[in-house]
């Protein structure tokens, strides 16, 4: 080996090696435990209580966390100022029933770490999550400059097991694939929130199946079978256009056309849809109850055997009525019309 070849090597190795030991030292005295608790305690706020079972090192920027368990206490809602002068009334300031806690659970999460991005200010993160039944792969990334974007692929999730959509209404059961592209200035504000939403939905159905579910409109309906559900949204500055949202079953025939425009915060966002639902006769055979659903909407129904149900209003108390003209049945608001004023009486002079 002649000499420049050995002067070459000790250039190229001594800081491989030094680089090698590196990375042995820091895998070998890295704080696996205190590192959990850390996180835990960092997870763990406003209402959210964050449990992780192991956490490892898979490279030097992966972490991944094993046996996950969040569970979510939403903010109790304090009910409306009443008078005292009706019997059972609660007084100003009464605190309403606590909500029921929420719990996500997570069977492996893996989560990659940007160093680049970091050093300049910037989160990117790439994420893996098996559990709810499924998978799901996405990115996460946020600035000060362009704010937050979220890119999601979601593959046989368990819609059962997702606590956000069980607490948003009735149950929901179904097995939800497809894609999700959001970004928004800021985490805040709904109101400037775009991108698109991409799922079906696959042997849906709407309740549990063990009794009557309470619907808009002071309504109870049975288990319904819905088949496969797809649902395209596309939001552009907090306006929801759904494009296509949709039931394919031997059943149930149901469309929903319309919009959602998203405020800050949520419960005040504006709701505007119509709803095509068609049961079919053997469906209304097994249960009775369903008739209800036609009776109470009775004024909705169409020449093409559709029932039509406008959805209009805030999300906290949208109203909910029986129409056959879709979303151009709302009466039309009077056009503002100024008072006439007198003009001013000028004193006569003496």
């Amino acid at each position: 080996m002649n000499p420049r070849t050995v002067k070459l090597l000790k250039w190229v190795g001594y800081p491989l090696y030094t680089l090698m030991a590196l990375v042995f030292c820091f895998y070998w005295a890295f704080p696996v435990e205190r590192t959990r608790q850390m996180v835990e305690d960092l997870a763990s706020t406003g209402g959210r209580s964050v449990t992780i079972g192991a956490l490892s090192l898979s490279a030097i920027s992966t972490v991944e966390l094993r046996d996950v368990v969040v569970r979510i206490t939403p903010e109790a809602k304090r009910a409306r100022p009443t008078s005292l002068a009706g019997g059972g009334a609660k007084p100003a300031g009464a605190v309403a029933d606590k909500p029921k806690p929420m719990r996500l659970i997570l069977d492996r999460v893996e989560i990659g770490v940007g160093l680049l991005a970091l050093m300049g200010g910037r989160t990117e993160l790439d994420f893996e999550v098996e559990g709810l039944g499924g998978h799901v792969k996405g990115s996460f990334e946020q600035s000060k400059k362009k704010g937050l974007k979220v890119d999601l692929t979601l593959e046989g999730i368990a819609a059962r097991r997702i606590p956000w959509l069980q607490a948003a209404g009735p149950p929901f059961k179904g097995s939800l694939s497809g894609k999700v592209q959001l970004e928004s200035p800021s985490s805040k504000r709904f109101n400037k929130l775009t991108g698109e939403v991409d799922l079906e939905c696959a042997v849906c159905s709407f309740g549990d199946g063990k009794g009557q579910v309470k619907i808009p409109g002071g309504l109870t309906v049975p288990h319904l079978p819905l088949g496969r559900l797809s649902i395209r949204l596309k939001a552009k500055k907090g306006n929801i256009e759904l494009q296509q949202v949709s039931t394919n079953s031997k059943d149930v025939d149901l469309q929903v056309e319309g919009s959602i425009l998203l405020r800050t915060p949520l419960d005040m966002s504006r709701i505007d849809t119509y709803i095509r639902l068609k049961l079919s006769e053997a469906l209304k055979k097994k249960d009775e109850s369903l008739g209800a659903v036609e009776l109470a909407f009775g004024e909705g129904k169409r020449a093409d055997g559709y029932i039509g149900i406008l959805i209009r209003g805030p999300a906290r108390k949208p109203k909910v009525k029986g129409s056959k003209l879709g979303l151009g049945s709302a009466p039309r608001r009077r056009p503002h019309m100024p008072r006439a004023t007198r003009p001013p009486v000028k004193p006569r002079g003496r």
